[in-house]
């Protein structure tokens, strides 16, 4: 299994053009957002999923009805960007991906999103919210039902799914799969 990282701050404007060609409707809407982290990040993982499938062409790409992307006949796959970083991982089975900027949470917010199990764990402790947030929303993204499943239905600590979390730079990184989870490789693309 891989994962691939793309820091958005390399991105060159030709970069993003050439895109445009291949993916208009993408682009497109990266064109909408008002913040420039947001369009790149938006370029940052069409790049990516274009270096991972490079066959891929717009046309192919879906969406269901969560909004979780895929791709017809193609291996799992799961996007996630935070800050300056856009990630995928693809696996044979049904996979999820978080990637958040560490920062101050909001801890107010733990009895709301997380289960009593979780919300114990975590305490105070920023590094626990970070960790428990990432895995919870890499389930839901290897699910493909969105966040709208409701947060608390999940405890990620239950042992229902293998996650693998660890720290990359300044962000939080979760897997989520319903396989165990061994030999994971990053390959960071330049």
């Amino acid at each position: 299994m891989k994962v691939f990282l793309l820091d958005i701050r390399r991105i060159e404007e030709t970069e993003t053009e050439v895109l445009r060609e291949r993916f208009p409707l993408r682009m497109k809407e990266a064109d909408s957002f008002r913040d420039r982290q947001d369009l790149l990040r938006k370029a940052g993982s069409t790049i990516l999923l274009s270096y991972v499938f490079p066959d891929l062409t717009e046309d192919k790409l879906r969406y269901n009805e969560h909004g979780k992307p895929y791709i017809e006949g193609v291996e799992e796959f799961s996007v996630s960007h935070s800050g300056n970083y856009v990630c995928i991982i693809k696996d044979e089975c049904p996979v999820g991906i978080d990637i958040e900027t560490e920062n101050e949470k909001n801890l107010k917010v733990i009895k709301r999103v997380f289960t009593d199990n979780e919300a114990s764990y975590i305490a105070e402790d920023s590094a626990k919210f970070h960790l428990l947030w990432t895995r919870k929303e890499s389930f839901f993204k290897m699910k493909g039902t969105g966040l709208n499943a409701g947060l608390k239905s999940v405890d990620t600590m239950d042992g229902r799914c293998h996650y693998l979390s660890f720290k990359y730079e300044n962000c939080f990184i979760s897997i989520c799969s319903e396989n165990e989870l061994r030999d994971i490789e990053i390959e960071e693309v330049k």
